[in-house]
Protein backbone atom coordinates (compact mmCIF):
# COMPACT_ATOMS: atom_id res chain seq x y z
CA UNK A 1 0.00 0.00 0.00
CA UNK A 2 1.45 3.28 -0.90
CA UNK A 3 0.73 6.46 1.42
CA UNK A 4 -1.00 9.25 -0.36
CA UNK A 5 0.81 12.38 -1.25
CA UNK A 6 -1.10 15.45 0.11
CA UNK A 7 0.06 18.45 -2.01
CA UNK A 8 -1.21 21.97 -0.35
CA UNK A 9 -1.99 25.02 -1.99
CA UNK A 10 -3.61 28.21 -0.69
CA UNK A 11 -5.85 29.73 -3.71
CA UNK A 12 -6.09 33.54 -2.86
CA UNK A 13 -1.86 33.88 -2.49
CA UNK A 14 -1.09 31.51 -5.51
CA UNK A 15 -3.42 33.33 -7.63
CA UNK A 16 -3.01 36.78 -6.76
CA UNK A 17 0.65 36.87 -6.22
CA UNK A 18 1.62 34.24 -8.84
CA UNK A 19 -0.96 33.41 -11.12
CA UNK A 20 -1.35 30.03 -10.57
CA UNK A 21 -3.29 27.43 -9.02
CA UNK A 22 -3.75 23.75 -8.30
CA UNK A 23 -3.06 21.61 -11.22
CA UNK A 24 -5.95 20.17 -11.07
CA UNK A 25 -8.01 23.84 -11.88
CA UNK A 26 -7.67 25.88 -15.42
CA UNK A 27 -8.17 29.33 -14.23
CA UNK A 28 -10.17 31.27 -11.95
CA UNK A 29 -13.69 33.14 -12.16
CA UNK A 30 -13.79 36.39 -10.81
CA UNK A 31 -17.61 36.03 -9.42
CA UNK A 32 -18.34 39.83 -9.67
CA UNK A 33 -17.58 40.37 -13.39
CA UNK A 34 -17.79 36.94 -15.13
CA UNK A 35 -14.32 37.04 -15.92
CA UNK A 36 -12.27 33.85 -16.07
CA UNK A 37 -8.19 34.28 -15.80
CA UNK A 38 -6.23 31.45 -17.35
CA UNK A 39 -3.81 29.90 -14.46
CA UNK A 40 -0.15 29.87 -15.64
CA UNK A 41 0.86 26.85 -14.66
CA UNK A 42 0.50 24.23 -17.16
CA UNK A 43 -0.71 20.74 -15.22
CA UNK A 44 0.08 17.14 -16.51
CA UNK A 45 -2.75 15.52 -18.16
CA UNK A 46 -2.49 12.87 -15.40
CA UNK A 47 -2.19 13.16 -12.10
CA UNK A 48 -0.86 10.19 -9.22
CA UNK A 49 -4.56 8.09 -8.42
CA UNK A 50 -2.37 8.42 -4.88
CA UNK A 51 -2.34 12.09 -4.75
CA UNK A 52 -4.41 14.76 -2.26
CA UNK A 53 -5.10 18.16 -3.71
CA UNK A 54 -5.20 20.26 -0.22
CA UNK A 55 -6.82 23.73 -1.60
CA UNK A 56 -7.31 26.31 1.12
CA UNK A 57 -8.47 29.76 1.26
CA UNK A 58 -10.68 30.56 -1.70
CA UNK A 59 -12.54 33.79 -1.09
CA UNK A 60 -16.28 34.09 -1.92
CA UNK A 61 -14.75 36.64 -5.28
CA UNK A 62 -12.51 33.87 -6.32
CA UNK A 63 -14.11 30.73 -8.18
CA UNK A 64 -11.69 27.91 -9.03
CA UNK A 65 -12.31 26.13 -12.29
CA UNK A 66 -11.69 22.44 -12.44
CA UNK A 67 -10.39 20.84 -15.59
CA UNK A 68 -13.35 19.03 -17.26
CA UNK A 69 -10.83 15.62 -16.91
CA UNK A 70 -10.75 15.97 -13.24
CA UNK A 71 -13.98 16.42 -13.01
CA UNK A 72 -14.56 13.17 -13.62
CA UNK A 73 -12.08 10.90 -11.79
CA UNK A 74 -11.76 13.17 -8.61
CA UNK A 75 -13.93 13.95 -5.80
CA UNK A 76 -14.43 16.61 -3.56
CA UNK A 77 -14.57 17.32 0.36
CA UNK A 78 -15.33 21.32 1.04
CA UNK A 79 -15.71 23.34 4.29
CA UNK A 80 -15.84 26.39 5.47
CA UNK A 81 -13.42 27.44 7.73
CA UNK A 82 -11.14 31.14 8.62
CA UNK A 83 -12.67 34.49 8.70
CA UNK A 84 -12.21 37.24 5.96
CA UNK A 85 -12.75 40.85 5.57
CA UNK A 86 -13.76 42.98 3.03
CA UNK A 87 -14.91 46.38 1.77
CA UNK A 88 -17.50 46.14 -0.98
CA UNK A 89 -18.07 49.41 -2.39
CA UNK A 90 -20.55 48.39 -4.71
CA UNK A 91 -23.53 50.65 -2.57
CA UNK A 92 -22.42 53.69 -2.50
CA UNK A 93 -20.91 56.04 -5.17
CA UNK A 94 -18.54 57.91 -3.20
CA UNK A 95 -16.53 57.56 -0.28
CA UNK A 96 -18.07 59.69 1.98
CA UNK A 97 -21.47 57.06 1.57
CA UNK A 98 -19.21 54.31 2.44
CA UNK A 99 -18.00 55.66 5.60
CA UNK A 100 -21.44 57.21 6.75
CA UNK A 101 -22.99 53.93 6.23
CA UNK A 102 -20.17 51.79 8.24
CA UNK A 103 -18.82 54.46 10.44
CA UNK A 104 -20.61 56.57 13.76
CA UNK A 105 -20.43 60.18 12.91
CA UNK A 106 -17.87 60.44 16.34
CA UNK A 107 -15.53 57.36 14.28
CA UNK A 108 -15.39 59.46 10.65
CA UNK A 109 -14.49 62.53 13.16
CA UNK A 110 -11.54 60.31 14.85
CA UNK A 111 -10.00 58.90 11.16
CA UNK A 112 -10.28 62.56 9.47
CA UNK A 113 -8.31 63.67 12.62
CA UNK A 114 -5.30 61.38 12.34
CA UNK A 115 -5.27 62.49 8.53
CA UNK A 116 -5.23 66.32 9.69
CA UNK A 117 -2.69 65.71 12.71
CA UNK A 118 -0.51 63.93 10.16
CA UNK A 119 -0.57 66.67 7.42
CA UNK A 120 -0.47 69.76 9.77
CA UNK A 121 3.22 68.29 10.98
CA UNK A 122 4.54 67.06 7.35
CA UNK A 123 4.82 67.81 3.88
CA UNK A 124 2.46 65.00 3.11
CA UNK A 125 2.07 63.18 0.26
CA UNK A 126 0.37 60.00 -1.39
CA UNK A 127 1.12 57.83 -4.44
CA UNK A 128 -0.45 54.51 -5.68
CA UNK A 129 1.63 53.16 -8.04
CA UNK A 130 -0.51 50.81 -10.79
CA UNK A 131 1.07 50.39 -14.37
CA UNK A 132 3.91 53.39 -13.90
CA UNK A 133 6.87 53.10 -11.85
CA UNK A 134 10.80 53.65 -12.53
CA UNK A 135 13.14 50.31 -11.70
CA UNK A 136 15.24 52.64 -9.55
CA UNK A 137 12.00 54.09 -7.87
CA UNK A 138 10.86 50.64 -7.20
CA UNK A 139 13.90 48.97 -5.45
CA UNK A 140 13.87 51.94 -3.31
CA UNK A 141 11.00 51.71 -2.01
CA UNK A 142 11.23 47.97 -1.42
CA UNK A 143 14.13 48.59 0.95
CA UNK A 144 12.15 50.45 2.83
CA UNK A 145 9.46 48.64 2.26
CA UNK A 146 11.45 45.57 3.87
CA UNK A 147 13.06 47.69 6.15
CA UNK A 148 9.73 48.57 7.90
CA UNK A 149 8.84 45.04 7.99
CA UNK A 150 11.99 44.00 9.94
CA UNK A 151 11.75 47.04 12.49
CA UNK A 152 7.65 46.61 12.87
CA UNK A 153 8.01 42.41 13.37
CA UNK A 154 11.32 42.95 15.85
CA UNK A 155 9.52 45.42 18.14
CA UNK A 156 6.38 43.10 17.93
CA UNK A 157 8.92 40.09 18.56
CA UNK A 158 8.08 38.11 15.71
CA UNK A 159 8.97 37.72 12.04
CA UNK A 160 6.97 38.14 9.22
CA UNK A 161 5.96 35.08 7.63
CA UNK A 162 6.79 36.46 4.30
CA UNK A 163 10.41 38.12 4.51
CA UNK A 164 11.78 34.34 4.28
CA UNK A 165 10.77 35.17 0.52
CA UNK A 166 11.13 38.62 0.02
CA UNK A 167 13.44 38.44 -3.08
CA UNK A 168 11.12 36.48 -4.76
CA UNK A 169 8.19 39.06 -4.02
CA UNK A 170 10.29 41.75 -5.00
CA UNK A 171 11.55 40.26 -7.97
CA UNK A 172 8.07 39.50 -9.10
CA UNK A 173 6.24 42.74 -7.92
CA UNK A 174 7.84 44.88 -10.16
CA UNK A 175 6.64 43.32 -13.65
CA UNK A 176 3.01 42.29 -11.75
CA UNK A 177 3.08 46.62 -10.95
CA UNK A 178 3.62 47.66 -14.38
CA UNK A 179 1.18 45.13 -16.21
CA UNK A 180 -1.62 46.24 -13.28
CA UNK A 181 -2.00 43.11 -11.32
CA UNK A 182 -0.37 44.42 -8.43
CA UNK A 183 0.44 47.83 -7.09
CA UNK A 184 2.07 50.03 -4.58
CA UNK A 185 0.51 52.93 -2.31
CA UNK A 186 2.87 54.74 -0.19
CA UNK A 187 2.49 57.78 1.79
CA UNK A 188 5.60 60.23 1.47
CA UNK A 189 6.64 62.92 4.41
CA UNK A 190 8.52 65.34 1.71
CA UNK A 191 10.18 62.48 -0.54
CA UNK A 192 10.98 59.64 2.64
CA UNK A 193 8.61 57.19 2.36
CA UNK A 194 6.99 56.26 6.07
CA UNK A 195 3.84 54.12 4.50
CA UNK A 196 3.80 51.31 2.07
CA UNK A 197 1.16 48.53 0.94
CA UNK A 198 1.86 46.29 -1.50
CA UNK A 199 -2.00 45.11 -3.19
CA UNK A 200 -2.82 42.63 -5.61
CA UNK A 201 -5.87 43.51 -8.18
CA UNK A 202 -7.39 40.98 -10.84
CA UNK A 203 -10.61 42.80 -12.51
CA UNK A 204 -12.57 45.34 -9.94
CA UNK A 205 -10.66 43.11 -7.09
CA UNK A 206 -7.96 44.51 -4.85
CA UNK A 207 -6.35 42.71 -2.39
CA UNK A 208 -4.38 44.35 0.41
CA UNK A 209 -1.90 42.00 0.13
CA UNK A 210 1.53 43.15 2.78
CA UNK A 211 1.54 46.13 4.53
CA UNK A 212 3.83 48.06 6.81
CA UNK A 213 4.81 51.48 7.97
CA UNK A 214 7.93 53.41 9.44
CA UNK A 215 7.24 53.03 13.56
CA UNK A 216 8.51 56.09 14.18
CA UNK A 217 4.94 57.26 13.22
CA UNK A 218 2.98 55.33 14.96
CA UNK A 219 1.36 57.89 17.11
CA UNK A 220 -0.20 58.82 13.88
CA UNK A 221 -2.00 56.08 12.97
CA UNK A 222 -0.69 55.38 9.47
CA UNK A 223 -2.68 51.64 9.16
CA UNK A 224 -5.83 54.11 9.30
CA UNK A 225 -4.63 56.73 6.83
CA UNK A 226 -3.56 54.14 4.31
CA UNK A 227 -6.91 52.08 4.29
CA UNK A 228 -8.58 55.40 4.54
CA UNK A 229 -6.95 56.69 0.75
CA UNK A 230 -6.70 53.32 -0.71
CA UNK A 231 -10.67 53.33 -0.61
CA UNK A 232 -10.64 56.64 -1.44
CA UNK A 233 -8.59 55.06 -4.94
CA UNK A 234 -10.68 52.48 -5.05
CA UNK A 235 -13.90 54.60 -5.56
CA UNK A 236 -12.04 57.00 -8.11
CA UNK A 237 -11.05 53.62 -10.40
CA UNK A 238 -13.87 51.66 -10.16
CA UNK A 239 -13.10 48.98 -7.43
CA UNK A 240 -15.92 47.21 -6.11
CA UNK A 241 -14.17 44.88 -3.65
CA UNK A 242 -11.24 46.27 -1.57
CA UNK A 243 -10.52 43.15 0.56
CA UNK A 244 -7.82 42.60 3.61
CA UNK A 245 -7.71 39.39 3.56
CA UNK A 246 -7.37 36.87 6.48
CA UNK A 247 -7.62 37.54 10.09
CA UNK A 248 -9.57 38.90 12.38
CA UNK A 249 -8.66 41.79 13.88
CA UNK A 250 -9.84 45.10 15.43
CA UNK A 251 -8.74 47.45 11.84
CA UNK A 252 -10.45 45.33 9.52
CA UNK A 253 -13.70 44.99 11.79
CA UNK A 254 -13.41 48.39 11.71
CA UNK A 255 -13.29 49.07 7.82
CA UNK A 256 -15.06 46.52 6.17
CA UNK A 257 -18.90 45.96 5.49
CA UNK A 258 -18.37 41.97 5.34
CA UNK A 259 -17.01 39.18 6.99
CA UNK A 260 -16.86 36.01 4.83
CA UNK A 261 -16.05 32.37 5.02
CA UNK A 262 -12.93 31.20 2.93
CA UNK A 263 -13.83 27.83 1.13
CA UNK A 264 -11.74 24.47 1.62
CA UNK A 265 -11.40 21.64 -0.79
CA UNK A 266 -9.76 18.43 -0.61
CA UNK A 267 -9.67 16.52 -3.95
CA UNK A 268 -8.89 12.82 -4.18
CA UNK A 269 -9.02 10.13 -6.46
CA UNK A 270 -12.74 8.51 -6.71
CA UNK A 271 -12.31 4.50 -6.09
CA UNK A 272 -8.90 4.90 -3.58
CA UNK A 273 -10.50 3.48 -0.49
CA UNK A 274 -6.95 4.19 1.24
CA UNK A 275 -6.86 8.04 -0.20
CA UNK A 276 -10.23 8.32 0.71
CA UNK A 277 -10.12 7.81 4.50
CA UNK A 278 -6.43 9.81 4.76
CA UNK A 279 -8.43 12.95 2.58
CA UNK A 280 -11.84 12.54 4.90
CA UNK A 281 -8.90 12.34 8.32
CA UNK A 282 -7.46 15.25 6.87
CA UNK A 283 -11.07 16.95 6.81
CA UNK A 284 -11.66 16.55 10.50
CA UNK A 285 -8.59 17.50 11.65
CA UNK A 286 -8.78 21.00 9.57
CA UNK A 287 -12.35 20.93 11.22
CA UNK A 288 -11.38 20.50 14.43
CA UNK A 289 -8.32 22.89 14.19
CA UNK A 290 -10.89 25.66 13.54
CA UNK A 291 -13.08 24.33 16.84
CA UNK A 292 -9.60 24.69 18.94
CA UNK A 293 -9.76 28.47 17.15
CA UNK A 294 -13.08 29.26 17.72
CA UNK A 295 -12.31 28.27 21.57
CA UNK A 296 -9.62 30.78 21.40
CA UNK A 297 -7.33 28.25 22.56
CA UNK A 298 -4.91 29.60 19.72
CA UNK A 299 -4.28 32.65 21.53
CA UNK A 300 -3.06 31.10 24.28
CA UNK A 301 -0.36 29.36 22.14
CA UNK A 302 0.27 32.10 20.44
CA UNK A 303 1.49 34.32 23.62
CA UNK A 304 3.27 31.24 24.61
CA UNK A 305 5.00 31.33 21.74
CA UNK A 306 5.94 34.75 21.18
CA UNK A 307 6.85 34.77 25.12
CA UNK A 308 9.33 32.19 24.35
CA UNK A 309 10.92 34.37 21.28
CA UNK A 310 11.14 37.81 23.46
CA UNK A 311 12.81 35.86 26.28
CA UNK A 312 15.02 33.21 24.03
CA UNK A 313 15.87 34.35 20.76
CA UNK A 314 15.46 38.20 20.73
CA UNK A 315 16.69 39.06 24.24
CA UNK A 316 18.26 42.28 22.89
CA UNK A 317 14.68 43.35 22.83
CA UNK A 318 15.20 43.48 26.81
CA UNK A 319 17.80 45.73 26.56
CA UNK A 320 16.50 48.39 23.88
CA UNK A 321 17.43 51.77 25.15
CA UNK A 322 14.49 54.07 25.33
CA UNK A 323 13.79 57.86 25.67
CA UNK A 324 12.32 59.10 29.18
CA UNK A 325 10.49 62.53 29.19
CA UNK A 326 11.92 65.13 32.09
CA UNK A 327 9.92 67.52 33.80
CA UNK A 328 12.36 70.02 34.09
CA UNK A 329 15.49 70.98 31.83
CA UNK A 330 19.28 71.51 33.20
CA UNK A 331 20.30 74.84 34.58
CA UNK A 332 21.47 77.44 32.54
CA UNK A 333 25.18 77.09 32.71
CA UNK A 334 24.35 73.11 31.40
CA UNK A 335 23.33 74.20 28.26
CA UNK A 336 25.91 73.97 25.89
CA UNK A 337 24.12 71.61 22.99
CA UNK A 338 24.84 70.15 20.17
CA UNK A 339 22.39 69.32 16.89
CA UNK A 340 21.73 66.26 15.69
CA UNK A 341 20.54 65.43 12.45
CA UNK A 342 17.45 62.78 12.38
CA UNK A 343 17.95 61.42 9.09
CA UNK A 344 21.11 59.71 10.67
CA UNK A 345 20.71 56.03 11.59
CA UNK A 346 22.11 56.38 14.84
CA UNK A 347 19.33 58.75 15.80
CA UNK A 348 16.58 56.29 15.27
CA UNK A 349 15.24 56.63 18.77
CA UNK A 350 15.46 60.52 18.85
CA UNK A 351 12.97 60.24 15.43
CA UNK A 352 10.34 58.34 17.27
CA UNK A 353 10.21 61.19 19.92
CA UNK A 354 10.31 63.51 17.92
CA UNK A 355 7.31 62.37 15.83
CA UNK A 356 6.00 61.88 19.10
CA UNK A 357 6.35 65.53 20.06
CA UNK A 358 4.84 66.38 16.87
CA UNK A 359 1.50 64.73 17.68
CA UNK A 360 1.04 66.05 20.99
CA UNK A 361 1.99 69.04 20.12
CA UNK A 362 1.05 69.37 16.41
CA UNK A 363 4.32 71.30 15.59
CA UNK A 364 5.40 71.41 12.04
CA UNK A 365 8.38 69.34 10.95
CA UNK A 366 10.21 72.40 9.41
CA UNK A 367 9.96 74.31 12.92
CA UNK A 368 11.42 71.15 14.78
CA UNK A 369 15.16 71.20 15.88
CA UNK A 370 16.74 68.81 18.02
CA UNK A 371 19.93 69.34 20.33
CA UNK A 372 21.96 67.04 22.35
CA UNK A 373 23.16 67.71 25.76
CA UNK A 374 27.22 68.64 25.36
CA UNK A 375 27.35 68.21 29.54
CA UNK A 376 25.74 65.07 29.42
CA UNK A 377 25.28 62.98 26.30
CA UNK A 378 21.79 61.25 27.25
CA UNK A 379 19.79 64.43 27.38
CA UNK A 380 18.25 66.03 24.48
CA UNK A 381 15.84 68.63 23.80
CA UNK A 382 13.38 68.51 21.05
CA UNK A 383 12.47 72.40 20.14
CA UNK A 384 9.58 73.49 18.20
CA UNK A 385 7.90 77.01 17.37
CA UNK A 386 6.11 76.75 20.45
CA UNK A 387 6.68 74.30 22.30
CA UNK A 388 9.53 72.10 23.82
CA UNK A 389 10.66 68.76 25.71
CA UNK A 390 13.45 67.78 27.63
CA UNK A 391 14.57 63.68 27.27
CA UNK A 392 16.42 61.66 28.81
CA UNK A 393 17.54 57.81 27.24
CA UNK A 394 17.49 55.08 29.53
Amino acid sequence: MIFPIVKKYRLVFDFLQLRKVCPIYEGVRNTTTDEIVRSNEIAPDEHSSNTIYVVNYIPPFLEPQIRQADKRRLKAITMNYFYGFMADLRNQSTLDDYLKEKMSSKSRTKVKSYVRKLEACYPISYKLYFGEISSAHYDFLFSKFQEFLKSRFLQRGDTHELLPHWKSIRQDSYEMIRNKTASLFVIYNDKEPIDICLNYHTGNVMHNGIRSYDIAYSKFRLGYIDILKQLQWCFENGIHLFDLGVGDMDYKRHWCNVIYDFEHQIHYRKGKAWVKLVAITLARFYETKEYLKKKELHKFYHKIRKLFKKTTNRPELNKEKKMEILSDGPSSDQKSMTPLDLKDEANFLMKKSVCDFQYAYLEPSNEINVYKLNEDSEVYLIKGKTNEQWLRMI
